[in-house]
């Protein structure tokens, strides 16, 4: 049996490295461990491997380490749903309050994978899944500020009879658009006029808007959650507490 010298990778033969403490070729000590020094060696490399398989190895109900944890991005989400329900709540008895509301709604994205990163510092962030934990977020913001909108909608209909000051301006909107239409188109836009006066097409438009506004911000949500997810992407080695946010 033979074995290399570490520094100058000459064989030593078993006699003599049952006989020389040095290497004959460059003279360098030759370093042998003892029976109990090697068995030691060998159970320490088997407990290391036993750690690092159980690291790797989710518990029960658990996520593989630097792998997204749905169930706590999903909370982190209705979060942001909650405080935006709170702040409209607020808004609506407080008008100077509803700025709050409005502030949430732009940074929802940006904190909520905040939270996230705080909470579950193991995970490695990347755009792709901050851009669809934005999206969470500002779907669920739009649905907590829509149930209050809504009801207090209602509630202003219904409980106080109130619902006349907003037909009264809806109305006046929807005149000066056919007044416009009128003066530029002439006879042609009595069809597009005549319509603006059906109820079910005027609810139509006010259907239509909300979709098309709860889209932009989506998208928006969408794309300041990627955006986040990029810079945290970015951050040097070793800023912060967690790897490679």
């Amino acid at each position: 049996m033979q074995r290399l010298c570490p520094r100058c990778r000459y064989a030593i033969s078993a006699s003599e490295d049952g006989t020389l403490c040095f290497c004959p070729h460059c003279g360098a000590a030759q370093v042998r461990l003892s029976e109990e020094l090697l068995d030691r060696m060998e159970s320490q490399r088997g407990e290391l491997a036993d750690r690092e398989a159980a690291a790797s190895t989710p518990v029960q109900g658990g996520v593989p380490p630097g792998d997204v944890d749905w169930r706590g991005a999903l909370n982190c989400a209705a979060l942001a749903g909650l405080l935006a329900f709170v702040l409209s709540a607020l808004g609506e008895a407080v008008p100077l309050l509803a700025l709050l509301g409005f502030f949430w709604a732009m940074s929802a994205p940006v904190v909520t994978l905040g939270i996230y990163v705080a909470r579950f510092r193991a995970t490695r962030i990347q755009p792709g899944f901050a851009a669809r934990l934005g999206l969470l977020s500002g779907f669920a913001v739009l649905l907590g500020s829509t149930v209050v909108n809504v009801g207090a909608m209602l509630v202003q209909r219904l409980v106080f009879h109130h619902g006349a000051d907003f037909d009264a301006m809806f109305n006046d909107r929807v005149h000066a658009v056919q007044s416009t239409l009128v003066q530029q188109s002439g006879a042609a836009a009595a069809p597009v006029v005549a319509l603006l006066n059906v109820p079910e097409f005027r609810a139509g438009m006010l259907l239509s808007g909300y979709a098309i506004f709860s889209c932009g911000y989506l998208v928006f949500s969408l794309a300041g959650g990627a955006f986040a997810g990029l810079m945290r992407g970015r951050r040097p080695a070793g800023h912060g507490a967690s790897p490679r946010m």
